[in-house]
């Protein structure tokens, strides 16, 4: 088969589409020369504007979603529980993983967070986030690693990692999903307290 322009008539992306789509369908070449050719070209001036304006929608969704997870930090930080379950969709079907095992739905996980530091500054210690990826995987969707520490009042440090999934609901980024894993070390400290 051979290709139907020459390629010194059109720049090269054009002449590679047009031959790639001439192999590719057979005898439909004729549609090939009139719709991939006219089109290559304003295509990858689009998609360079399109790629410009994603990439700022999603550093601005990247951004809501720290700032989301920075509230969370803040609220435990104050010994407000309530306020740092409002990073959670309140849901019975949002899901949270741990080494204790799955649990379903926002109260279950909530009744957790109280019976296992408490509610109050005291009790809850100082929590920070950090090395956090944040990759969206949709417009409404996102998935969240990252490391997370707590400095108990006794001075002892729970530690490990953590992967969100995060859909947007209303505006606000919350969180439908929570796989927190301890560290060894941090876990062996936990079960002698």
């Amino acid at each position: 088969m051979r290709p139907f322009l020459k390629a010194e008539s059109l720049s090269l992306t054009k002449a590679l589409a047009c031959f790639v789509m001439t192999v590719q369908v057979g005898s439909l070449y004729l549609w090939c020369r009139s719709s991939i050719a006219a089109d290559v070209v304003p295509t990858q001036k689009n998609s360079a504007q399109h790629s410009k304006m994603d990439k700022e929608k999603t550093n601005k969704e990247i951004t809501l979603i720290e700032t989301t997870l920075q509230s969370q930090a803040d609220a435990w930080n104050a010994g407000d529980l309530d306020k740092f379950m409002t990073a959670y969709l309140n849901s019975p079907e949002i899901t949270f993983v741990s080494a204790d095992g799955e649990m379903k739905g926002y109260e279950a996980l909530e009744a957790r967070y109280r019976k296992k530091y408490g509610t109050s500054r005291d009790t809850m210690g100082k929590l920070s986030f950090s090395d956090l990826q944040i990759k969206l995987l949709e417009k409404q969707h996102a998935l969240c690693i990252g490391h997370w520490l707590v400095e108990r009042p006794d001075h002892s440090k729970l530690q490990g990692m953590f992967s969100l999934v995060l859909d947007k609901v209303d505006g606000a980024w919350k969180i439908i999903h929570d796989h927190t894993s301890l560290f060894p070390a941090a876990a062996s400290n936990e079960s002698k307290s």
